[in-house]
């Protein structure tokens, strides 16, 4: 594996891909680790370190190769994780990156997860538009429940309930 000593050296094997926040992502070309969506490059120097990971630590110390990985062997002390500012786990664009709790971590990712989904659904050919909300049961039985409790009778109650349901259709269709 080649060695990744500089962060020009990184940046030669990657391309650019989404901006986020006035830069473009570095997507990583090399070779990865894991899977989907927590697939990381993966960069050799002694042991495998991920690419985010390297590619920050050599821009906070100038392309000091020694002093970064004094600083990455600090941050696993901590048990400190690298989060991605811009959701992508291949970009190692050191802007994007920052050291993080794997807690806050975690959540981020599921918020950035909901975020994606969010945008990707409506957009996709071919999909259908996601289905309306269905409507609230207990709020569509608070009629039937008043109509019987008025002393209206079981047909009232009925009638209450299917011209809720009616207009609560036409309310979401309209």
């Amino acid at each position: 594996m080649p060695k990744y000593e500089t962060l020009l050296d990184i940046r030669k094997n990657c391309v650019e891909g989404e901006e986020f926040n006035g830069s473009k992502c570095w997507l990583w070309r090399g070779p990865f680790r894991g899977k989907g969506a927590k697939k990381y490059g993966r960069v050799r120097d002694g042991k495998d370190e991920n690419a985010h990971r390297w590619a920050w630590a050599l821009a906070k110390f100038y392309d000091d190769p020694e002093a970064a990985k004094a600083e990455l062997r600090h941050l696993r002390e901590y048990s400190m994780e690298m989060g991605h500012l811009c959701g992508v786990s291949t970009c190692v664009n050191p802007d994007h990156v920052r050291p993080i709790s794997s807690r806050r971590n975690r959540t981020e990712q599921l918020q950035q997860e909901k975020i994606r989904t969010a945008k990707e659904s409506p957009s996709i050919p071919g999909m259908p538009e996601p289905l309306p909300k269905p409507p609230d049961p207990v709020e569509l039985l608070d009629g039937y429940y008043h109509a019987l409790l008025s002393g209206k009778g079981i047909e009232q109650a009925l009638l209450a309930l299917r011209v809720r349901v009616q207009e609560d259709v036409q309310r979401r269709l309209s």
